[in-house]
């Protein structure tokens, strides 16, 4: 999955958001073999926090977020969400090839949003 987002020359990074549960370790070691990069949050049930601190610790103005769950997501299909996102500026804060009608299996899911757009709402979460 990571080598896959990598080919995406759009990308800055790369950044797995996982937390400092020794269960997760061998994760941080691939991501680590392979050249990417980790950042490992306090939570691990609150996914938005570790997100948000994410975004902040990384001084990230715009994310591309896929889940470990999407092991499937193909290069495509982020260019497409980039290209969508980049169309919609000035005023897009968050883009998503999944919806009401979407044309990709739950597997693929991509999104992209502002991190100020996601740290406004995440108090809203609380």
């Amino acid at each position: 999955m990571i080598e896959r987002i990598k080919q995406v020359s759009r990308l800055d990074q790369v950044i797995v958001a996982t937390n400092t549960n020794t269960t997760y370790d061998p994760i941080v070691e691939l991501v680590e073999s392979i050249g990417g990069a980790d950042y490992y949050g306090d939570s691990e049930n609150d996914v938005l926090k570790r997100v948000v601190e994410c975004l902040q610790s990384n001084n990230i103005d715009v994310c591309v977020k896929i889940t470990g769950d999407c092991a499937l997501t193909d290069p495509q299909i982020i260019n497409e969400v980039l290209q969508a996102y980049d169309n919609a500026q000035p005023d897009a804060v968050y883009v998503s090839d999944i919806g009401d009608v979407s044309v990709v299996p739950a597997e693929f899911d991509v999104h992209e949003f502002s991190a100020a757009a996601l740290r406004n709402t995440s108090p809203l979460t609380q």
